[in-house]
């Protein structure tokens, strides 16, 4: 994953600005990365995880994954990611 940051670190500093994509001031923030199908397939564990995200004081940006995405319909997601 390092070596793919690296790799189009500069292209999307280019495409993307970051303050356009998120709705709070840009500073400090925490990248959540949650898709892998034992984290996310079991709605139970799912919640669970996203729910343990709540306690932190720092917004939370989280790029869904597509397969992700079509679940989150039926959990609670904190109003911090």
């Amino acid at each position: 994953m390092y070596d793919a940051f690296l790799n189009f670190r500069k292209i999307a500093e280019v495409k993307i600005k970051l303050s356009d994509l998120i709705p709070f001031k840009t500073g400090k923030y925490n990248l959540l990365t949650l898709h892998r199908p034992s984290n996310t397939d079991n709605l139970d564990v799912l919640q669970q995880i996203i729910s343990s995200f709540e306690r932190i004081n720092i917004p939370i940006i989280w790029p869904v994954h597509p397969r992700v995405l079509k679940k989150l319909h039926s959990v609670k997601i904190p109003s911090n990611i």
